[in-house]
């Protein structure tokens, strides 16, 4: 019974640690700010060493695109990319991607800055209200830290959150 009892207090502090980075990412009042608190929570709650983020380098993000590259603590971890390459990495859809193992093609996902010597991954997705704009990508040097089939329903959830919370801001940009 302990095993079972162990498992549900780790589940309810990884849940706890989610509710925690969503209310960073709730109380960003504009677009760069939601992409800092981001950072900042998933770094401080979880203490994730590699954290950047992907955009697709097409007309309709370049706002976007170029807001984040203007900030210094936000520019050096941002990675543009045509959307066949993206897709390649992160099927179309809003489902995370978990990897680890041999994670050679997600080095183009990483920015071109920045050598993480990455041996997991975990990619979410993040999405306007009719399309995938990028994905919020968590790295680490543990091989076990994300593996294909741990769970992702926090993480997508999360995802779809910053999402829409982005839509929001996106509206006063």
């Amino acid at each position: 019974m302990d095993g079972v009892q162990d498992m549900m207090k780790r589940n309810q502090d990884l849940a706890e640690g989610f509710r925690r980075v969503e209310m960073r990412l709730m109380a960003a009042g504009d677009v760069p700010a939601l992409f800092e608190a981001w950072v900042e929570g998933m770094g401080d709650v979880f203490a994730i060493p590699f954290l950047w983020f992907t955009i697709i380098d097409e007309p309709a993000n370049e706002d976007l695109a170029v807001a984040l590259s203007g900030i210094r603590t936000l520019r050096d971890r941002l990675r543009l990319l045509p959307r066949e390459v993206f897709e390649s990495l992160i099927p179309a859809g809003k489902e995370p991607v978990l990897a680890s193992g041999d994670l050679r093609p997600f080095f183009r996902l990483m920015p071109k800055k920045n050598k993480y010597l990455l041996r997991s991954v975990a990619a979410a997705p993040i999405y306007l209200p009719n399309r995938v704009i990028g994905s919020l990508n968590h790295g680490d040097s543990v091989p076990g830290r994300y593996t294909p089939e741990m769970d992702t329903t926090l993480l997508k959830a999360l995802a779809r959150r910053f999402s829409f919370h982005l839509s929001d801001l996106l509206l006063s940009f």
